[in-house]
């Protein structure tokens, strides 16, 4: 658990804040606050920085070093044939804050 107004990875409040409807449903994923492990530290949001666009950024980014739109897809949300590639949400659901 972090401190209070700090922060354990960023790209999970990053996703929390950046993905799209679809994407949000297809993980079921929630808002940041709805996390323990995120709203412990009481730095959901920190001022001058922006979670959605950095998550665009990312995702940018990870497509210019060559890992497919499709590989990316793979890692946050099931698929019929790899249910147990979809990692990010799982992590959060360790300690959710309900």
């Amino acid at each position: 658990m972090q401190a209070k107004g700090e922060r354990c990875y960023h790209v999970f409040y990053q996703l929390c804040a950046g993905a799209d409807p679809a994407m949000r449903k297809a993980m079921g994923l929630q808002q940041a606050e709805a996390y323990r492990y995120l709203a412990h530290g009481q730095a959901i949001q920190i001022e001058g920085m922006d979670d959605a666009k950095e998550f665009r950024e990312l995702c940018t980014c990870l497509t210019a070093v060559g890992i497919s739109a499709s590989d990316q897809q793979q890692v946050r949300e099931p698929t019929q044939t790899q249910p147990s590639v979809q990692l990010t949400p799982h992590v959060l659901l360790l300690d959710p804050a309900r």
